[in-house]
Parts: structure tokens; C-alpha cells; sequence
């Protein structure tokens, strides 16, 4: 039987011993099964309280480190929807040896606060602990302007505050962060995707593990802020609205999507992204990670054309005729 194998039951699984723990965030150190990173966690937030004397809890997480001062409800909630989008990562990507190795490198920080003044003060802690404005001229006055910020180098670091948000948007958002953390760390070779695949593949995180989203600014000041519509704004009304743009001939072309810069995106070319990483998954999981893998591996000025020419190889389709592809789907009932 399984159980005379050694195996262990999780779920409706029989897995070793190894990887029950594995899935768990732990490791076996001297004989015993310790949580992976939770010492550094606490160091780490004694620091971050000491320097910025904020009232942080620490709660650890298989493979998130987060620091709190919302209520503990909110913040399981808020680890819990993390855990399933870094387990859908995984599923989808099926990460090997170094493209996502699940060590305490590789952890990601999560800060969560109830209003823009702890957030402003962590952020400038941040700041100067990482030195992120010598990477990003300008960064510090930027993220203070929005909700949240999301970091990748050294720290992998996702910061959002709630206030006046609802305990579903605040859930959405820092989910959507952590989704665009997750993307751009994966393969560990520091290239961003093109917005559209990098928007597109958080919005599918969120859809998938959620089934829904409320994440709306994409570099607008304030969550729920930007560029609002009755469709749009309604993440179940998605589908619906897309149909009806496919249907009219007004989708707007993939090539010129991914081309865009975040300040030139509306909810439009964002819902679009969504669709279309989620009809790349769904007509093939593996070739979605080949595209990806290809995505990552060149190095060149024009992200747009790099990403083309990995869709052409691991496809064997261009922008044009991914369109093409795309609006049957949508025509099919968002079926390939």
C-alpha cells in the first residue's frame, strides 16, 4: 500500500514524506522538519519595527514572510490567496532546479497596513535600506502617490495599505502585486516582461485562484482609481464586454498592446492581456512556459519584438495571428 511505501496522504494525494513538508515551506535540518526562512522573518521584522517603531505583526507563511498591522483575519486571508497564486505559478510553469527554486532567497516579503501614513513610513525605511531610488530615480515620491509598491532586488518586497478599500479589494490587490513579483522573479534573471504579459499573467493569477479581481490602477494614484467603467470595473462583466468588443471589430490589436507603456494602458488593453494569457495557458500549458522561458532568455532593447519571436517559436503563431486565434476563442465561449 502507499502508506507500507512511506507515503503520506495530503489531500487526495499520496506524496513522500519530503515533499508533504515541502509543500509546507519546510526543511529537515539536524533530524528535524524546521519552517523554511521563519528565523530570518523575525529578524527582519525586528529590524523593520525597531527603525520605523511601527506596530508590525509577523506571521509566517510557506513561502511568504508578512508583516501586519492589519487585523489577523484579514492578513490569513491575505497569505492564504498568496499561497494559491504561487501555487498556480507553479502548476502553470512548472519551475526546475534554478528558474524558481523554493529556498529563503527566494521568499517574498508582504507588508500590509491599514492607512497611508505607516505606509508612507515604511516605504521611506524601504527606500533607504535598499536604495531603491538610485535603481529608480524618482521611486520614493512615485509609490507614495499609489497604494502599493512591489519591489524584486534584493528583497522581494510587496506593500499595500487599505484604507478606504474593502477587505476584498485590499485581498485583490496584494495578490495582484504579488502576481507581478512572482512573473518577473521567475527564471531569476531580472528582465521585466512587457506590460501586457506581466498585467496579464497577475490578472490571471487572481482570476483563476479567486475568480475574481479588483485591482485597478497599474501606476494611477489611489486603488480603484484611473480610468473607471460599469463593465470594466466588474470583473465577472469581463467576458461579456470582451465578446461584445470582438463581435464589433473594436478589441484593440495585440501588436500595438504589446508595444504599450503602463501609463498608456486603460481597463480595456488590460482585460484584453488577461484573456489572452488565459487562452495561451488553456490551448497549451507547456508551450506557455516555452514562450515564457524564451521570453526571459534574450537580451534586448525591444522587449515587444523579443516576445514575438518566442510566441513564434513556441506557438508558431506572431501577434496578428494570435489575434486571430484569440477572437475564436472568444467567439467559442472562451474555449479553444
Amino acid at each position: 500500500t502507499a502508506r507500507e511505501k512511506g507515503l503520506i496522504k495530503d489531500g487526495d494525494e499520496w506524496v513522500t514524506e519530503e515533499e508533504f513538508h515541502k509543500r509546507r515551506g519546510e526543511i529537515l535540518v539536524d533530524g528535524k522538519w524546521i519552517k523554511l526562512g521563519e528565523e530570518a522573518g523575525k529578524a527582519y521584522h525586528k529590524e523593520a519595527v525597531g527603525a520605523t517603531r511601527l506596530k508590525l505583526v509577523y506571521t509566517w507563511s510557506p513561502h511568504f514572510d508578512v508583516f501586519s498591522e492589519v487585523p489577523p483575519k484579514i492578513t490569513k486571508r491575505v497569505a492564504d490567496a498568496c499561497e494559491a497564486a504561487y501555487v498556480e505559478m507553479r502548476r502553470v510553469l512548472k519551475p526546475e532546479g534554478d528558474e524558481y527554486p523554493e529556498n529563503e532567497i527566494e521568499r517574498i516579503k508582504l507588508t500590509l497596513f491599514k492607512k497611508a501614513p505607516a505606509y508612507v513610513r515604511f516605504s521611506k525605511w524601504f527606500n533607504e535600506r535598499e536604495k531603491c531610488e538610485e535603481l529608480v530615480p524618482g521611486w520614493l515620491r512615485s509609490v507614495q502617490r499609489q497604494h502599493s509598491f512591489w519591489w524584486t532586488h534584493p528583497e522581494k518586497m510587496v506593500s499595500v495599505y487599505q484604507f478606504p478599500n474593502t477587505d476584498k479589494t485590499f485581498v485583490s490587490n496584494v495578490v495582484h502585486n504579488v502576481g507581478l513579483v512572482l512573473i518577473t522573479r521567475y527564471n531569476i534573471n531580472f528582465l521585466y516582461p512587457s506590460v501586457w504579459l506581466q498585467e496579464g499573467f497577475a490578472y490571471y493569477l487572481e482570476m483563476k485562484t479567486a475568480g475574481y479581481t479588483m485591482s485597478f490602477t497599474l501606476g494611477k494614484g489611489g486603488s480603484g482609481g484611473g480610468e473607471k467603467g460599469p463593465v470594466w470595473a466588474e470583473s465577472d462583466k469581463w467576458k461579456g464586454a470582451l465578446k461584445k468588443l470582438v463581435s464589433e471589430g473594436q478589441d484593440p490589436p495585440l501588436k500595438r498592446i504589446a508595444r504599450m507603456t503602463h501609463d498608456q494602458f486603460s481597463y480595456v488593453e488590460l482585460v484584453k492581456s488577461w484573456s489572452v494569457v488565459d487562452f495561451l495557458i488553456q490551448w497549451d500549458r507547456t508551450k506557455f512556459k516555452t514562450f515564457i522561458d524564451l521570453s526571459k532568455a534574450r537580451d534586448s532593447s525591444g522587449i515587444a519584438a523579443i516576445e514575438e519571436d518566442a510566441l513564434k517559436e513556441a506557438y508558431g503563431v506572431g501577434y496578428r495571428q494570435l489575434d486571430t486565434k484569440w477572437r475564436a476563442f472568444v467567439q467559442n465561449g472562451f474555449k479553444p
